[in-house]
């Protein structure tokens, strides 16, 4: 495997939303409920004709009052250490790679990435920089989530990242929430310009977050498998799809995290990180 491809690995696993850039908008203070009749309309998110319910069973839009938010089941935790498997999928690359992931809750992300029991990266991600190391050519990378952003055409943070493993809600719920409900269904919808963020929750589970900023690139993840680990439901398998324009063109990048275990200990981890001199020091 070359290193250009366990790279990449763990680059598209720090995929994360545009939310450090999102301009916050005047809570309102009124709660809404419009029932809509059965017809087509501009969607804010796709820009695109939708029609937006069926008689059967209306979409009802309200505002999501802050004393009573949509109840979401989040994981909660300290500490946690996942074995996965990863697969990558772009216009030049098909990869599955085994990866170890270590977290400390909204501070550390820790990721040693490899095949065949061999360690190829390791990295460490913060909440403003992303630091990895490349054993096989010994060569050092240090970068931070603007260079990233640039890097795949879109803006990213460390939330995501540590939504993505969690299956949780990126943003908070707030007055500025929409809520769209449809059959079974909740999508609360949070406009923080220059983004959308959907998420699409079904029995207090988010299955679901779709991200589309205002030129039109987007991300979405799906979460599946879910199952219990120290008292929350964790989901097993997340599936994140990014759209994006390279060269004038639509491009897409495909990644899957498949747990095969998930932990959340008591006593402290070890996040083990550190660039030995003789490495060459580059930025991505």
């Amino acid at each position: 495997m070359t290193t250009k491809n366990l790279l990449l690995v763990l680059i598209l696993t720090s995929f994360s939303s545009s939310m450090s850039a999102c301009k916050r908008q005047k809570a309102k203070t009124q709660i809404a409920t419009k029932e809509q009749t059965p017809s087509r309309r501009k969607d804010p998110v796709t820009a695109q004709d939708t029609l937006v319910q069926t008689p059967a069973k209306p979409i009802k839009i309200v505002e999501i009052p802050a004393y009573k938010p949509v109840e979401v089941n989040a994981v909660d935790f300290k500490f946690l250490s996942t074995k996965s498997k990863l697969t990558i999928k772009t216009e030049t690359l098909n990869q599955n790679v085994a990866v170890s992931i270590r977290m400390k809750k909204d501070s550390i992300i820790w990721l040693s990435a490899g095949l065949m029991g061999i360690e190829g990266v390791r990295a460490i991600v913060s909440v403003d920089s992303i630091k990895m190391i490349d054993k096989i050519n010994k060569k050092a990378y240090l970068f931070d989530f603007k260079t990233l952003s640039e890097r795949f055409n879109f803006d990213l943070n460390f939330n995501l990242l540590q939504a993505i493993i969690l299956g949780n809600m990126p943003l908070p719920q707030s007055l500025e929430d929409l809520l769209l409900i449809e059959a079974d269904q909740q999508i609360i919808r949070q406009n923080r310009t220059p983004v959308v963020v959907d998420n699409f929750v079904n029995q207090k589970r988010l299955n679901r977050i779709k991200v589309v900023d205002e030129e039109g690139k987007s991300m979405a993840i799906d979460y599946a498998d879910f199952q219990l680990v120290s008292s929350f439901f964790v989901p097993f398998l997340s599936n994140t799809k990014i759209n994006f324009i390279k060269d004038g063109k639509s491009a897409e990048s495909l990644l899957t995290i498949q747990h095969t275990k998930v932990e959340m200990p008591v006593e402290a981890l070890a996040f083990p990180f550190a660039i030995p001199a003789v490495y060459e020091k580059k930025k991505f």
